[in-house]
């Protein structure tokens, strides 16, 4: 998921939109995006989805990371 995450905070400080603005177009609000990207506290999945969809990323959750090699 560190990938994941930071994939996501590098989309984010990358993308032309404003902490408001992403917060109203994925409907997570601006201060879960603040503590995000300040490192105080992480996210889950769904909320990484809202966030990748604005952003036009795909996230794919791994269910059974024993089939990963």
């Amino acid at each position: 998921m560190a990938d994941i995450v930071e994939t996501l905070k590098q989309a984010i400080l990358k993308s032309e939109m404003s902490r408001y603005e992403l917060a109203h177009k994925s409907g997570v609000s601006e201060g879960v995006l603040s503590r995000f990207l300040s490192g105080e506290r992480g996210i889950t999945f769904e909320t990484a989805a809202k966030i990748a969809k604005v952003l036009k990323l795909q996230l794919t959750p791994i269910s059974d990371r024993r089939k990963v090699r």
